[in-house]
């Protein structure tokens, strides 16, 4: 199994996807290239509701959020939060097989600075994509979930698409649930 990614599907999964799509569509529209929309607590927890073993992975109502990627677009290698583990993530809109995650060894960083955003993130400041070899590489589609590390660098690259694509993302309350931790619970 990877160390980056674990696809699954689940039965809620169809009542996931649409009910996300009931919510907040007309916001996907933005004028940047990447737009990260928390939804409200309410709406997080109306969809937690959908998400297998939500209660023991302490995925938190309100930090559910919409990942929306423009056409083009290229976001730079990072660990997601300040502390964040792993990610829960569903396809809302995947038009095609363009938009690829790339997972990176902590050999990245080199000599780099870490770009905190404000608290948000860890990102590799003047990282370029073209000087490393990923650990592992994947294209998220339509049918499955996705167990996502988020404690390796990672980057995702939509540079050749046409299309906007737009991610449902939980996160966990619980710093010490880490990936493989995250995984032994669903696949439990």
């Amino acid at each position: 199994m990877s160390p980056c990614y674990l696809r699954f599907t689940h039965t809620t999964f169809d009542e996931i996807i649409h009910t996300a799509l009931g919510f907040e569509c007309e916001k996907w529209h933005f004028p940047i290239p990447f737009k990260h929309h928390r939804l409200s607590y309410n709406i997080g927890s109306t969809l937690l509701k959908f998400v297998p073993k939500s209660e023991e992975l302490k995925l938190r109502p309100d930090r559910v959020s919409f990942f929306i990627t423009q056409p083009g677009t290229y976001y730079r290698a990072h660990k997601d939060g300040s502390d964040i583990r792993f990610g829960i993530n569903y396809p809302i809109l995947i038009q095609d097989s363009e938009c690829i995650t790339s997972w990176y060894d902590d050999s990245v960083l080199g000599q780099g600075m870490i770009d905190t955003i404000g608290g948000t993130s860890r990102e590799i400041v003047g990282f370029r994509k073209d000087n490393h070899i990923p650990l592992q590489s994947f294209c998220m589609g339509m049918g499955d979930a996705v167990l996502f590390n988020t404690d390796i660098f990672h980057d995702w690259d939509n540079r050749l698409s046409n299309n906007r694509r737009v991610i449902l993302t939980f996160r966990s309350s619980d710093t010490n649930l880490n990936y493989n931790v995250a995984k032994e619970i669903l696949l439990s």
